[in-house]
């Protein structure tokens, strides 16, 4: 008989990380340069603790931090808390004054035993309340750039998830409901939103409805559709529209070219098989991933209270070539190159665009 003693050491939880993209906006600079840490465990408490700092090139135009904090509870509910802080100072003829934003949300998550096998679902329930003096992340268009008075914005939030994983698809689908009743602090008056968006008013509500799905296909190659709406009752403050243009929603256009107050969004993915790269230069025992993909977006965007001579409807359609490359858990590169197949109101004058991003994690 002979006794074998095993000796193993876990990694501390804890993860830092940088990266770079080029999500930003003509204001700020399309660049942005990202950094920050995931902590499992934290404080030995089976918690997640997250942070990120996002900034420009030039820091002075812009910079924003952001917290996440994640407590699973011993009835197996899930308490999360995030907040984040941004400033910015554009460099604007008429416009002196600094911008910034905060923002705290709590949430609390109720997974659900599956109504049938293998159904995975849960319900999140919270609050946020935001404050700003300005709409400069969200808004492109130099006409519609505004500082006012301090707002602020608070809503409830509710929401649904199911997930679904079959031989060859996996399923998503979920709804997020927001709601506010009206004021509950100061410096929510209708003319305080109205100061930063035409005819916003405090009281509201709108709901988002996701649905994906990932579907494999022979020869190793799988394909991604994704379908997202967005209805409102009334005009949004530019914080609470959906953003159409740029990397998540319609590639090869500007980021957020288009904030819609009611808006559909959909995308469509052919992506190859896991290729090697780094391998056919000798480096076989790298755990690697090569992907090539095609796609094609398409964005329908609508106001509901117009400006004087704006369209009623807005539409964004861009197709392109992509790829994203990984090495183990370490590496991550994407790039999409989009050509804009319609022009719209807003658009700019390029007819391409590319999309890039990549992070190191250590």
């Amino acid at each position: 008989m002979t006794d074998i003693e095993l000796i193993t050491k876990d990694r501390f939880p804890f993860r830092p990380y940088l990266g770079g993209d080029n999500t930003g906006n003509g204001t700020t600079g399309q660049a942005r340069w990202f950094g920050g840490f995931n902590w499992g465990n934290a404080f030995g408490c089976d918690q997640i603790l997250s942070y990120q700092a996002t900034l420009s090139s030039n820091i002075n135009l812009f910079q924003a931090h952001s917290v996440h904090y994640t407590a699973p509870l011993p009835w197996r509910h899930l308490f999360l808390l995030f907040g984040g802080y941004a400033k910015i100072e554009p460099e604007l003829t008429g416009f002196s004054s600094s911008g910034r934003s905060w923002q705290v949300s709590p949430r609390y998550t109720i997974p659900f035993n599956p109504l049938y096998p293998s159904f995975l679902q849960e319900s999140s329930f919270g609050f946020d309340f935001k404050n700003t003096n300005n709409n400069f992340l969200f808004v492109e268009e130099r006409e519609l750039m505004a500082f006012g008075g301090e707002v602020n914005l608070s809503q409830f939030y509710g929401s649904y998830s199911l997930g679904k994983e079959l031989k060859k698809h996996r399923l998503t689908l979920s709804l997020e409901l927001y709601g506010s009743p009206g004021r509950l602090f100061s410096h929510q008056k209708d003319s305080d939103f109205e100061s930063l968006r035409y005819r916003a008013k405090n009281r509201y509500v709108y709901g988002r409805l996701t649905a994906g799905d990932i579907i494999t296909l022979p020869k190793k190659l799988s394909a991604s559709l994704l379908g997202r709406l967005q209805l409102a009752n009334g005009n949004l403050l530019p914080s609470e529209q959906f953003g159409l243009g740029g990397y998540d929603t319609v590639r090869g256009y500007d980021e957020r070219e288009i904030n819609a107050d009611r808006a559909l969004c959909l995308n469509g993915e052919l992506r190859s098989m896991p290729l090697p790269f780094l391998k056919l230069f000798g480096f076989r025992k790298l755990d690697e991933e090569l992907i090539f993909l095609a796609f094609l977006d398409f964005g329908l965007g609508n106001n509901v209270h117009l400006l004087p001579e704006e369209s009623r409807f807005q539409t964004l359609l861009g197709a392109g070539p992509g790829l994203r490359y990984r090495i183990g858990k370490n590496l991550s590169i994407r790039a999409d190159l989009g050509f804009k197949l319609h022009e719209n109101q807003f658009s700019t004058s390029a007819p391409m665009r590319w999309h890039v991003g990549g992070m190191i994690s250590f």
